[in-house]
């Protein structure tokens, strides 16, 4: 087993006990080292598939690069947190050799206090940098201040905040243009009827994000006039409950197109099943994982609109490490992902693509 693990230098260095400096200058060919210790180096590089270190001045200062991950757990959405830490893990495997070691913690979506709590024990442990998820975008925000204040660098992922003056970047999608592009699809879906959308409770604690999700769609939507929104519904932030309201609103109203901005897509396909409408009415919503692929392939789920979260994540420490480590200014405060439309046609290229990430 430990001849096809492929070790760090720093474990490759506690194993056979040699300095990374020494493992440096072997690498490197430069400066003295003594040839028992040179082929010691050279038979455990060679055992524990050493990949060349692209950044050969950190291994030489011994430089380390901390970055703390402080992430929301979502209600109800396991493939959240999954899909984040996928793309975190991508990077770290890239960059560790580079110095780079994340530190990954999450509190739940409902709980802002412990998240705020997690930052600064994580600042008074020594931490300077900081991808932050923020469970509320409104409470976050001091804790965001005094971050800068203290010259931390700062990048907020997913979900953005109300003041941007007070991070460095954000990585994740453009939330207005993202309603537009949901209205577009449905209202072009329909052309005329009642649209009805589901959000999830602890939505409203993403103020901004939700807001401007809202507002796009609410716009994009005015471009259909034969087109009416039904008043918005927060469903329960329990799974069986959630389901539950969704049949019972699909049995006592008409509607002609869902929009659901939920973490509950699968449970609101259940019950449109068993409510016997999923061919009359239209249904889109976001994001992509296993448990809903047999109702994309069945079209009971008619489009996903796809923001590659993974992708998100990967970007948000990369940006981070090349500012640290490079003086890589971040030339940009919004780093948007690309929003890609998936319905039963094109599914098997996204389930190719990221086989092993979203389809375990």
């Amino acid at each position: 087993m430990d001849e096809a693990k492929r070790l760090t230098l720093e474990e490759i260095s506690r194993k056979i006990n040699v300095s990374r400096t020494t493992i440096y200058k072997v690498i490197s060919g430069k400066g003295f080292v003594k040839d028992f210790t040179r082929q010691a180096v050279l038979k455990a590089l060679e055992k524990y598939n050493y990949k060349q270190n692209r950044n050969a001045r950190n291994l030489a200062l011994n430089r380390d690069y901390l970055v703390a991950y402080v992430g929301m757990k979502a209600l109800y959405a396991d493939y959240f947190s999954e899909i984040i830490f996928n793309g975190l893990n991508i990077a770290q495997r890239e960059l560790e050799d580079h110095g780079l070691k994340l530190i990954m913690v999450e509190t739940r979506a409902d709980a802002p206090s412990k998240q705020i709590e997690q930052i600064r024990k994580l600042f008074n442990s020594g931490v300077k940098s900081f991808i932050i998820v923020p469970c509320d975008d409104i409470l976050i925000i001091n804790t965001i201040k005094n971050l800068k204040k203290n010259g931390c660098y700062v990048s907020i992922l997913s979900r953005d905040v109300t003041e941007e003056k007070y991070y460095d970047c954000y990585v994740g999608v453009d939330y207005f243009k993202s309603g537009l592009l949901a209205a577009e699809i449905i209202g072009k879906m329909l052309g005329k009827g009642n649209i009805q959308f589901f959000l999830n409770q602890d939505s409203k604690l993403s103020i901004k994000s939700n807001y401007l999700r809202h507002k796009g769609f609410v716009q994009g939507i005015g471009n259909f006039s034969e087109i009416s929104i039904l008043p918005e519904i927060y469903l329960p932030n329990e799974r069986g409950k959630a389901k539950q309201e969704v049949f019972d609103i699909l049995r006592k109203n008409h509607i002609d197109g869902i929009v659901d901005f939920t973490y509950y897509l699968l449970e609101t396909s259940e019950a449109m099943v068993e409510a016997g409408c999923e061919k009359s009415i239209r249904l889109v919503g976001f994001d992509l994982y296993a448990s809903i692929e047999k109702y994309i392939l069945s079209s009971v789920i008619d489009a996903i609109i796809f923001q590659d979260l993974r992708g998100q994540a990967y970007t948000a420490v990369k940006l981070l490490f090349d500012l640290m480590c490079y003086e890589k200014k971040i030339m940009k405060k919004k780093h948007y992902s690309r929003l890609d439309i998936i319905m039963s046609t094109n599914l098997d290229c996204y389930q190719e693509e990221y086989m092993g990430n979203y389809w375990q």
